[in-house]
């Protein structure tokens, strides 16, 4: 008996071992840019129980123009604040432009109009067309000087999952920058194209904490 438990206590032991050392070669240990799948994320597609309709909501008018903007390349338009696959009127590619016309309370939802008829559709998946236009096209390279910073789909909108990550000492190109958007601004960033990762831009704060300044030498 006693030579069975000692064989299995060796079997554990090394069981434990061999755990340990996948763990560790499967983690990073460069520098180099991580771009994390995007399969599924889109804020508005994720899980979501809160299927309250619309007559249950306090919506403020507005009058505005957002344009959709998922990370899966397509929203729903639905004709109520629910996410049932019942409520789905109309799928919109991104870069359609919406006239918003109400914005709930709590800001979960819009009401906005296409093709002249009244849908819902949720913030998660929009952008202000104000807000876009807000960047202005530069060029310029910086390098991350915190641990990691998070690649967004949408500027400024830090509630969604990030399309990507960047790690520390990793160099990024810049291709835009809005300035007034948060406490120091945000810049759109190239991305590396991969089936992980379809995106070709991203955003990243522009924060001084987080990157700097690349100085390039003099050709």
């Amino acid at each position: 008996m006693k030579k069975i438990i000692i064989i299995l206590a060796a079997l554990l032991v090394a069981t434990s071992l061999v755990a340990c050392n996948k763990n560790e070669t499967e983690t990073p240990t460069d520098n180099t840019p991580i771009q994390t799948p995007t399969g599924s994320i889109s804020g508005e597609e994720m899980p979501n129980d809160d299927n309250t309709p619309s007559t249950d909501r306090t919506f403020t008018e507005k009058n505005d123009t957002v344009y959709v903007m998922a990370a899966t390349g397509a929203a729903n338009l639905r004709t109520d604040t629910t996410y049932v696959a019942s409520s789905v009127a109309v799928s919109v590619k991104n870069g359609v432009e919406l006239e918003r016309i109400a914005v709930e309370s709590n800001n979960a939802w819009s009401k906005v109009k296409y093709e002249g008829k009244e849908y819902f559709i949720s913030n998660n998946v929009i952008a202000e067309k104000a807000l876009l236009d807000g960047f202005e096209e530069t060029t310029k390279t910086v390098k991350i000087i915190a641990d990691s910073i998070n690649v967004r789909f949408v500027p400024g909108r830090t509630t969604d999952s990030p399309i990507g990550e960047f790690l520390k000492d990793a160099e990024v190109e810049v291709v835009a920058f809005n300035p007034n958007l948060g406490e120091q601004g945000w810049y759109k960033v190239k991305l590396t194209v991969s089936e992980e990762q379809p995106h070709e831009f991203g955003y990243i704060s522009a924060h001084s904490d987080y990157s700097e300044a690349v100085e390039k030498a003099a050709e």
